[in-house]
């Protein structure tokens, strides 16, 4: 895609994660406020990018309000950053989730260019929530040659 280097050639780090999400709204919230739960066990909360497809980000952020989890005004504040894809061009987290679950599904045109900005922007772990068949076609990017 445009030149620039693909997971697998990119810097050393984690091998991205892909879960498949639970297809039950309340299910699925519970699965992602776990994934978060983990991820910012060990980590600042500054340090993680959660991004989604979708423009609205109101009920990702009421999970995470429940999990007593800080979010953001702006990346680089305190608490853990809730933006949709196309808003975080240009900028980098050393760890992305990319939301793809119930409700945070990509429209089709814009599906491409939103998972590349959120997969490019990962420094050291990527993990994507959603369905694995809407990955598929990206696969050869994440794996070694």
């Amino acid at each position: 895609i445009g030149g620039a280097l693909t997971p697998s050639e990119g810097a050393d780090g984690r091998p991205v994660r892909f879960i498949e999400a639970e297809r039950d709204r309340e299910v699925f919230e519970r699965q992602f406020a776990d994934i978060v739960a983990k991820q910012i066990r060990t980590l600042d909360l500054s340090e993680v990018a959660i991004l989604t497809c979708n423009q609205d980000t109101s009920a990702l952020r009421k999970v995470l309000d429940a999990h007593k989890v800080r979010v953001a005004r702006r990346p680089g504040d305190l608490g853990v950053t809730l933006i949709p894809a196309s808003e975080f061009r240009g900028c980098e987290s050393p760890v992305v989730l990319l939301v793809a679950g119930p409700g945070h599904d990509c429209p089709a045109a814009a599906m491409t260019t939103n998972h590349y900005v959120a997969v490019s922007r990962a420094v050291a772990d990527l993990t994507v929530i959603g369905n694995t068949d809407d990955w598929e076609k990206y696969r050869y990017m994440m794996e070694a040659p």
